[in-house]
């Protein structure tokens, strides 16, 4: 995730970011912390597609931008049934 690339796209008139992962990567803890740090400083919503949180490999954890401090009042989380592994059908 290009933190800078995001930041320079901003306008005044910007009041969401949104994480939509069609590729299934996961973002490290500090990918998401710089991205949670720019949404509190410009002080937008973050709209977070979060369909394969339970589909990860190679060791690595999913971590929910809602998660991090300032940011469970900023985020809305998006989950899909159908693309869980959890179903539990």
């Amino acid at each position: 995730m290009d933190i800078g690339a995001i930041e320079r796209a901003l306008t005044d008139r910007t009041r969401v970011i949104t994480i939509c992962n069609p590729t299934g990567a996961v973002y490290t803890r500090d990918e998401l912390e710089q991205l949670a740090e720019l949404a509190v400083r410009r002080n937008l919503y973050v709209i977070s597609d979060e369909l394969y949180e339970h589909l990860t490999y190679d060791g690595r954890r999913h971590v929910s931008i809602a998660s991090l401090p300032g940011m469970r009042e900023r985020t809305i989380t998006i989950f899909g049934f159908t693309k869980s592994a959890r179903q539990g059908f």
